[in-house]
């Protein structure tokens, strides 16, 4: 279910019942689902009940895109 509401956020869908419709209509979400299609209160309430797990998760996540970014090296200006 955290990649089902994962993917939901990257493409901006954070309501439980478009995730449930999405769930429905599209190949990509029931594979990430393992072809289950939960209500929307089954949605709803994992969201609740597993609230810190996700807080966790995306600050983590947060965490390792910053250290993941390639620095760009200072340009050194001509002293005159």
């Amino acid at each position: 279910m955290i990649m089902v509401f994962d993917f939901g956020y990257s493409i901006g869908v954070r309501s439980s019942r478009k995730i449930h419709s999405l769930l429905k209509r599209f190949i990509a979400f029931r594979y990430l689902a393992a072809n289950q299609q939960p209500d929307f209160c089954t949605i709803r309430d994992f969201r609740k009940d597993n609230r810190e797990v996700f807080e966790l998760l995306y600050e983590e996540i947060l965490r390792l895109r910053r250290e993941s970014r390639p620095r760009r090296p200072r340009r050194s200006r001509p002293r005159w």
